[in-house]
């Protein structure tokens, strides 16, 4: 889903992993590669496993020689390496058996971002990710410890879904129902330049230098269906159960990761529970949208909800590989129909909303209107880009008190969506604190009164040539 004030994207819900298609124009090192051993690779390319311990990392040149680095002190082991000398990127396993009190995490990236990576407040302050990882880092080989509250959450088996997540208690609108640090993450960068053979192989390794019981939570996840063979195992793991973690830099490439625990939570078109990821200690956060029953299934949703009933349907069958039977979904045809009415009605509103030129029909109860849709959508998890809409037409017509109204709205459903450091939530916010201030404080009534003539006339003629 957009940013309501620019091309930027939230974060998604789960993206397939298209290894086949990856580094289809490279060749394959003929050589198998054991670990600790570093072998020749083909002209142009550059394979290396490295040392196992203290994070020293070997390299083969194309001249044959070696040449030994050190990674920075948060890694535990740096293994394997590979780089593309053609384009003279080099990405690495980088792992931290001691992150996050030992639940542990393995990032497939470049040596330079792993070195920003470091920098991060999850590296950095040990403090800020203590506590979070209660699923793994509480719980012994003999049960969870006694000086741990109870999850508000159990792992059972569902009919037709394999396994899924039920509340154990009464979650209200907002709870908090769990976070987790990333297990594996890997940059989107690394499959430009790596052939897909390789990738599979450092997918392995990565995997594999988990922690044991965080590694055995990994392989225990669904691959959707049959496998043969370990790396492909890990593959189609990754492939079903990764999220997609988009950067606030636009010419940055995002990250593909995997949180074991929540890859347990089952698709819904209209989930009670909503996720978003805080860059700084690297965690995904998972709260309800909408109360929830003790005993009823907690669900989120992997993909765009403003989408038509078949087009919801198509993209879970071809992506994920399962046919959707949520309620909606399994509606008949005429509330299906009307469904699908509304949805292309939203996203029609959507256009107007985003059009800030002076024929721009937007309006306050074209606002409302847009809630009552979401409303009637059961669209709980998006409520805070309604609200937005309608903050900014409330202020556009210089209406303060209702914009702010809806600005506070939006920043209380926003947290539970989106996170403390989204955009648009940092927006509302500004809103809130002084509607006057902010830049659409009369923006449509000052356009359509056609004050400041001349600087709209500007702006239009920008808005057309873009």
């Amino acid at each position: 889903m957009a940013s309501i004030w620019s091309s930027q994207s939230f974060w998604t819900a789960v993206a397939l992993l298209a290894t086949a298609s990856v580094g289809a124009a490279h060749d394959s090192i003929s050589n198998q590669v054991s670990l600790g051993i570093c072998r020749k690779a083909t002209p142009g390319l550059e394979f290396a496993v490295c040392a196992q311990s203290g994070g020293r990392t070997a390299h083969i040149t194309t001249d044959g020689s070696a040449v030994v680095g050190t990674s920075n002190g948060i890694w535990s082991r740096t293994t394997p390496c590979y780089k593309n000398i053609t384009d003279n990127t080099e990405f690495c396993v980088y792992t931290s058996e001691s992150f996050a009190e030992n639940h542990g995490i393995t990032i497939m990236t470049s040596p330079s971002r792993a070195v920003q990576f470091s920098h991060i407040p999850a590296f950095a302050d040990p403090e800020t990710v203590r506590g979070v990882n209660r699923d793994i880092v509480y719980e012994t080989e003999h049960g969870r410890r006694s000086d741990q509250p109870p999850l508000s959450y159990r792992v059972e088996a569902m009919p037709g879904k394999g396994y899924g997540v039920v509340a154990t208690k009464y979650l209200n609108r907002g709870d908090l129902i769990m976070s987790t640090t990333a297990s594996v993450v890997i940059d989107y960068a690394l499959f430009e330049s790596i052939p897909g053979e390789e990738v599979k192989r450092m997918q392995t390794i990565a995997v594999d230098s988990l922690p044991p019981l965080h590694h055995a939570r990994f392989m225990n996840l669904s691959t959707h269906d049959a496998t043969e063979g370990h790396e492909q195992i890990v593959t189609k793991i990754l492939a079903t159960n990764a999220f997609d973690i988009e950067v606030d830099n636009d010419d940055e490439y995002g990250y593909f990761v995997v949180f074991p625990e929540i890859s347990r939570l089952n698709h819904d078109c209209r989930p009670n529970a909503d996720y978003h990821f805080d860059h700084q200690t690297l965690t995904q956060h998972i709260h309800a949208v909408r109360p929830i029953a003790a005993g009823e299934e907690i669900t989120v949703s992997y993909m765009d909800l403003i989408k038509p009933r078949k087009q919801r349907m198509d993209k879970l069958k071809h992506t994920w590989g399962f046919e959707c039977s949520c309620s909606l979904c399994t509606q008949n045809r005429a509330m299906t129909k009307a469904s699908d009415a509304r949805i292309a009605q939203i996203r029609d509103l959507r256009d107007e909303f985003r059009d800030y030129t002076v024929t721009s029909r937007a309006t306050p109860e074209m606002a409302e209107l847009f809630i009552s849709l979401y409303e009637q959508e059961r669209l709980d998890a998006m409520l805070y880009e309604a609200y937005s809409y309608a903050a900014i037409e409330y202020n556009g017509d210089g209406e303060p008190w209702l914009a702010t109204k809806y600005a506070r709205l939006a920043i209380e459903a926003g947290l539970m969506s989106v996170g403390t450091y989204d955009v648009d939530v940092i927006e509302m916010r500004q809103l809130a604190a002084d509607p006057w201030k902010h830049w659409s404080w009369m923006l449509r009534k000052s356009r359509r009164m056609q004050w400041g003539k001349k600087e709209v006339v500007k702006e239009e003629r920008k808005v057309k040539t873009e």
